[in-house]
């Protein structure tokens, strides 16, 4: 560095004055002085000349300093001043000059992994050394998120690759992920619950279990807000203990049995909803990045999960739908065949009631007094009495005229009468001649204002015509199936079939006498319809009903009630004709008809078009989600439905020509809600036939899916999103190269048909070796490799490598491929 020139003009200024001041002074001292102060002056000249000699040696210094500092300002100084030594800037100069070496070096060293060494002359306290320590830590941080960062995505794309090769079997898929997840985070043991359902309530069920490489069942089941696990669930929030109880969990190990220092229990949770908790448990606490990274997997699982359930629920309904279309036509036909049976029974009812209408119109009924003393013996009766046996009434008075022919069954009337009580019952009369005579009477003790028998009514009618007339009923009755009953004008039981026994299980014995209310009808017969029955037998008028009737075992039944009145001459009713038909199957299969209709209903947007493609009617859930009122979609077209842009397809327009063809369709398709915005939807199209197999209507029954069509778009751009942020080669088990990504193939310069013409170990630089393919997939552990490769100009780059298998949903490997992360060198 040169001295400014006018630092120069300066100095020899100053310089001249001086001399000129000397030499004027030299000129005065040798016009004043006296000759013995010549040596004086001489010797004060010496000293001006060593002095100046000296200002020249300071200004040499001087300048090599600037000279210096100059240099250390450019950055071009190569060694420190060492021939200065004796100038007071030449200390400061060189702890400059080492500052700044030092400097220097400590940057150069700070894009070592190992760090840059200790500062020795510079001070943290000083500006440069505080901002190189702080340069030297936002670079240690930035190293250590970096890592994390490539932790983090290599963890999410090979649990990527892990719940895409896992959808078909939940326990299998349930059972890799706990393992790769406790062994990826450097956990001791894991646990994996999901949400189940049953009639009533949700709960946790423990799904797998693992810990130290063993795996481990257990049944466990928590109620939702149960222990920490159905708490987690419960309020959908991640619990970490780091605080472990002593008796929460143990983890058994070659060492014994210890308590973790850290637990977290994390929701599966997607859309809002949890499907499930993970519970992790480790000997050391878990990073804050370890953490978001569990709660992105987590999340990725329950969206896996909720794929899962929804294809395997879509699929069972897919299975439901056709097995009820066919349980529909099949019901639908066993119903016609059901109702031309009951028009059939119908008309069979009818003709036997005009027959008994023309039998019973023909009887006459007629009413038979007779008065008896408690011995038994006739005190008087009327002429219908004496007319009906052909005596006098003198000759019946007689104690010898026999009047009953049955004395065993007199005597315990008699009896019963003695005690008080009123009997009746049919009697067989034996009159003069050789001819029958039958009656129906009814006994009544006769008392006293002192309560004491005084004597016994018999109040009777003819019944002679009715027992013949019964005995041909019972011949027609008996040749049906159905059940028969005839009951008198008071409804008491005085006849049925064969096919009443076969039906109730009840005897004629034990019925006749009876009214059919107290042993038909139980606990669950309906009351409004009894009270209807009787309302209409009180009015003596036909009708029709269905009831719920009960067997002498208990067992109930349905039957299908005709009950005609039979009048006499004058057309007062006498009694009551009923017909029963056994319709408990025909309940049975439409209540099942319509209790499988409804859940679908519940569980299934519901749509009824006509013939001709026109809404005849919706269920609720298809109008919630789309947004219409009923009465907006009943009489419109299908088209109205369906988006414009699906509408021009040509393939929907053959599936409704094929279904007005009565072609059944199963698949996903496309609507569009009020507002026009498009909804998925996975169903079927069922066309329904009448009797003459001609197309009466056409049911859809289907699931909405567009949350779950947008969740699968949105989880193939993030795995599409990872693919491209690595790159990828896919090949086949014998190392054949298929084709690379486009990141792989610019990187290595080659083209998509070149690469496919190369195999791995073209690819290899020399030295580097790996197993084959194939024995790479049979080792389920070691799938990562160090690699090193060339490109198509012979340059080297170092990677590390995972291999992958791509599997079919039935386990066939389709293609394996090779994950590469460059490393850092």
């Amino acid at each position: 560095m040169k001295i400014p020139i006018h630092v120069t003009r300066r100095w020899y200024g100053v310089l001249s004055i001086f001399i000129a001041w000397f030499v004027s002074l030299v000129g005065l001292l040798f016009s004043t002085i006296s000759h013995k102060n010549f040596y004086l002056l001489i010797l004060l000249g010496g000293g001006i000349s060593l002095l100046l000699a000296g200002l020249r040696k300071m200004h040499r210094r001087y300048q090599k300093v600037l000279e210096a500092i100059d240099q250390l300002a450019s950055g071009r100084v190569t060694s420190p001043l060492t021939e200065h030594r004796q100038s007071p800037w030449a200390p400061s100069v060189n702890t400059l000059y080492h500052k700044l070496n030092e400097a220097a070096s400590f940057i150069k060293e700070l894009g070592n992994h190992d760090g840059a060494n200790d500062l020795h002359y510079l001070q943290p306290t000083e500006n440069l050394g505080q901002a190189l320590l702080e340069v030297e830590q936002t670079l240690i941080v930035y190293r250590e998120e970096e890592r994390m960062r490539r932790w983090s995505a290599e963890g999410l794309a090979h649990f990527a690759e892990i719940l895409r090769n896992n959808t078909d079997n939940i326990q299998g898929f349930c059972d890799q992920v706990i393992r790769e997840l406790v062994k990826y985070l450097g956990c001791n043991q894991g646990s994996l619950f999901l949400e189940m359902d049953d009639e009533e309530t949700s709960y946790l069920e423990l799904q797998s279990c693992y810990a130290y490489d063993k795996k481990k069942y257990e049944q466990k089941r928590f109620a939702r807000g149960q222990s920490l696990v159905g708490q987690c669930m419960l309020e959908q929030k991640p619990i970490i203990l780091t605080e472990v109880p002593q008796s929460y969990v143990s983890i058994t190990s070659g060492l014994g049995e210890a308590t973790p220092g850290h637990v977290v229990i994390m929701p599966l949770l997607f859309q809002e909803s949890a499907h499930g908790v993970i519970e992790l448990a480790s000997f050391k606490k878990l990073d804050k990045h370890q953490i978001l990274f569990l709660e992105k997997v987590a999340e990725s699982i329950a969206s896996t999960l909720a794929m899962i359930r929804g294809n395997t629920h879509t699929k069972q309904l897919l299975i439901n739908s056709q097995q009820l279309a066919l349980e529909l036509r099949d019901r639908e036909e066993k119903t016609q065949q059901h109702l031309e049976e009951l028009a059939l029974a119908q008309q069979q009812m009818e003709g036997n009631q005009k027959e008994l209408e023309g039998i019973f119109s023909a009887m006459d009924a007629t009413l038979i007094v007779a008065y008896f003393n408690l011995e038994g013996n006739l005190l008087v009766a009327n002429q219908n009495f004496t007319s009906l046996l052909g005596y006098t009434l003198e000759a019946v008075q007689s104690k010898d005229a026999v009047i009953f022919a049955n004395s065993s069954q007199v005597s315990n009337i008699w009896e019963n009468l003695s005690e008080g009580r009123a009997m009746k019952d049919d009697f067989q009369l034996l009159p003069l001649g050789e001819s029958e005579v039958w009656v129906h009477a009814s006994f009544t003790p006769i008392t006293t204002v002192n309560g004491e028998i005084e004597k016994i009514l018999m109040l009777g009618t003819d019944i002679t015509q009715k027992k013949l007339v019964l005995e041909k009923l019972s011949l027609v009755a008996n040749n049906t199936d159905n059940s028969v009953i005839i009951t008198g004008k008071d409804g008491r039981v005085e006849y049925v079939n064969k096919g009443f026994v076969n039906l109730t299980g009840y005897s004629t014995e034990e019925v006749l006498g009876r009214n059919p209310d107290s042993f038909l009808h139980g606990p669950k017969t309906d009351r409004e319809t009894v009270n209807r029955i009787r309302q209409k037998h009180k009015e003596g008028v036909s009708f029709h009903e269905e009831i719920l009737n009960y067997k002498k075992n208990g067992e109930s039944f349905w039957v299908s009630i005709m009950m005609n009145p039979v009048c006499n001459e004058a057309g007062e009713v006498e009694r009551f004709v009923t017909m029963q038909t056994d319709v408990t199957k025909i309940k049975e299969d439409t209540l099942d008809y319509t209790y499988k209709l409804e859940a679908i209903s519940k569980s299934n947007a519901v749509v009824e078009f006509d013939s001709r493609g026109f809404v005849v009617d919706a269920n609720s859930m298809y109008l919630e989600i789309t947004g219409y009122q009923k009465e907006e979609l009943v009489g419109r077209l299908y088209s109205h439905l369906i988006p414009k842009s699906e509408m021009e397809k040509p393939q929907t327009q053959m599936m409704w020509e094929n279904l007005k063809a009565g072609t059944f369709f199963s698949g996903e398709f496309k609507q569009k809600s009020k507002q026009g915005k498009e909804l998925w939807l996975s169903g079927t199209f069922n066309p329904i036939f009448d009797l003459d197999n001609q197309l009466q209507k056409i049911m859809m029954f289907a699931q909405f899916t567009t949350r779950e069509k947008e969740t699968q778009q949105e989880l193939m751009g993030t795995i599409q999103a990872l693919m491209n942020a690595v790159m990828t080669i896919e090949m086949d088990v014998d190392g054949n190269l298929k084709k690379a990504n486009a990141r792989f193939l610019e990187a290595f310069g080659y083209k998509r048909l070149e690469i496919a013409r190369k195999t791995l170990s073209d690819i290899l630089a020399e030295g580097c070796t790996v197993p084959k393919v194939s024995e790479i997939l049979k080792d389920s552990e070691a799938k990562e490799y160090p690699l090193t490769l060339i490109t198509k100009v012979g340059e080297v780059h170092h990677y590390r490598g995972t291999f992958a298998e791509v599997r079919d949903m039935e386990g066939t490997l389709l293609k394996v491929v090779l994950v590469l992360l460059e490393e850092a060198h």
